[in-house]
């Protein structure tokens, strides 16, 4: 199966719009029926995307060949908009993977630390707008 250029945006933009409205569905369910104010929802939410993500992809490599035009519609439209964590965490288990732990542990050092960093400096920006 080929999919022309404005085919495959228009599928991943209906696969983006299905992983946003479960986020959101999701998120909101959990969070709703919660008393402390610890971000549940979303926690919830971006654990579920990484154990999905994590067994699809495993059964699209090793059980399933599935054409890469598909997996991406899912991996980058519907888990892009479900939880970009899951991706994040993907590619961190894949430097893993492969041997690549410096890799790794920098991935997750410099996307946490400096992510951290720069939605406080967004957040001191924003004040002075």
């Amino acid at each position: 199966m080929t999919l022309t250029f404005y085919q495959k945006i228009l599928w991943l933009v209906i696969a983006g719009g299905i992983g946003a409205l479960c986020r959101y569905g999701l998120s909101g369910a959990i969070q709703k029926n919660m008393t402390i104010l610890f971000p549940m929802g979303t926690f919830m939410v971006n654990i579920i995307a990484c154990f999905l993500a994590g067994a699809l992809f495993t059964l699209f490599q090793e059980k399933l060949e599935l054409a890469g035009e598909i997996r991406t519609i899912i991996f980058v439209g519907f888990f892009g908009a479900f939880s970009t964590f899951s991706t994040f965490m993907l590619e961190t288990a894949q430097l893993l993977r492969d041997d690549q732990l410096t890799w790794a542990i920098a991935n997750l050092l410099l996307q946490n630390g400096i992510g951290l960093l720069s939605m406080l400096c967004g957040i001191i920006v924003g004040k002075f707008i």
